[in-house]
């Protein structure tokens, strides 16, 4: 084969390859979403809009209110660095999940809802001509109307984002930290499990307590908030001369909860979760000549040792208020507990 038959052949691979390369740019689309409590909200919110602004982000969509901010926008893939700067400066990152999808999977989904939400504004324009009357039917109509208009621009604007090589999307939510978003909101769980339990009496006495008492509960945590019941009994195990009217064995019924802080992972760790708690209830204490019952409470400050979706290793320490004899009754506990979700 001559050099001159040669030399075309290599153009048409070359142009082949660099169309093949150019057809594969971008290929992927990076997606990120993350979630901030920021204690000083409107700072945070300034911050991020200006870093919008100066990186010249493409938004798509953007929320405000009072109490949060939230939206979504687009950035070339050589600003991840430092949108990442910026997210260290809004608060506590609660979530951050980075994916990576293909672009032309997404540019098919965003032209295949634009194709039947076009139709359907064409439908809802044909419909709105034929009312004669302004009534609350045709306002009806309008409301739905302006709602795929303005659905029709928000994938426009995310279509026209990969033809203008801004391929990382941004999903963000900031929340102002000083609101309590759990009030109204209650995540039920199934979780058993038993505790270890010993309770030191500060100024025991004889003839009514001893020193320490160890025993095992049954606790029930029936929310992620750890609301939980307990169930279970205390024997004396220290030394001091026998003595039947001293009290030797409590056994017990409470009611407790639990309450993360907000400055220590707000108990989304799987390692060290700091909380404090307290657990109310009544106990039943004998002797070997006398009974009685006297209600209590305890305050107490934890840390889980571990949790996952699955099991929870807990242990706390606190302090033991009974409402009656408590004087010489009253002392620390602490307690280990093991919990899984059934």
């Amino acid at each position: 084969m001559t050099t001159k038959k040669v030399f075309p052949i290599l153009i048409i691979l070359a142009f082949s390859v660099q169309t093949l390369f150019a057809q594969k740019k971008n290929i992927f689309l990076t997606n990120i979403e993350f979630k901030v409590y920021a204690s000083d909200f409107e700072k945070s919110r300034d911050r991020l809009k200006n870093f919008i602004k100066i990186k010249n982000a493409q938004i798509i969509q953007m929320n405000e209110n009072t109490t949060s901010l939230s939206g979504k926008f687009n950035i070339t893939e050589n600003q991840m660095q430092a949108l990442d700067t910026i997210i260290q400066v809004l608060g506590f990152l609660n979530y951050k999940n980075i994916t990576t999808v293909s672009s032309e999977e997404e540019i098919t989904k965003i032209q295949n809802e634009l194709k039947y939400l076009n139709e359907k504004k064409k439908n809802y324009e044909t419909e709105i001509n034929t009312f004669q009357n302004k009534d609350s039917k045709y306002y009806s109509y309008w409301d739905e109307l302006q709602t795929i208009e303005k659905r029709i621009f928000e994938l426009d604007s995310e279509l026209n984002s990969y033809r203008n090589d801004k391929i990382t999307a941004v999903d963000f939510t900031i929340f102002d930290d000083n609101v309590d978003y759990t009030d109204n909101s209650i995540d039920w769980v199934n979780m058993p499990g038993a505790s270890v339990d010993m309770l030191f009496v500060e100024t025991p006495v004889s003839g009514l307590s001893a020193e320490q008492y160890l025993g095992y509960s049954l606790k029930y945590m029936i929310t992620k908030g750890k609301s939980h019941f307990t169930l279970g009994n205390l024997k004396k195990i220290s030394n001091e001369p026998k003595d039947s009217t001293q009290f030797t064995e409590f056994f017990h019924f409470g009611f407790g909860q639990d309450f993360y802080t907000k400055h220590f992972g707000r108990g989304k760790r799987k390692w060290f979760n700091l909380y404090t708690g307290y657990n109310a209830g009544g106990i039943f204490a004998t002797s070997d000549t006398r009974n009685t019952m006297l209600p209590y409470m305890k305050a107490f400050l934890g840390l889980e040792i571990f949790k996952n979706r699955y099991i929870l290793i807990d242990n706390k320490i606190g302090y033991f208020v009974p409402f009656k004899y408590n004087r010489n009754l009253r002392g620390i506990e602490y307690s280990l507990s093991f919990n899984f979700v059934f």
